[in-house]
């Protein structure tokens, strides 16, 4: 399994052999009433005929 200090290794430099200047990187995390947002318009069935939208939503979240 890849480590993510590699990955970020492994990005830093393609990006700067890229010849970017400034770049950056954080965790990908959903704020928790974001989360809960999104749940309740799934319930409401907001996502109209996106049937593949509340597919593994365990997953997306």
């Amino acid at each position: 399994m890849i480590e993510s200090k590699e990955i970020i290794s492994e990005f830093k430099t393609l990006i700067e052999s890229s010849g970017f200047d400034l770049y950056g990187i954080c965790d990908a995390k959903i704020p928790q009433e974001d989360k809960e947002n999104i749940l309740t318009w799934v319930r409401e069935g907001k996502h109209g005929k996106m049937d593949w939208y509340p597919k593994n939503m365990d997953l997306r979240l």
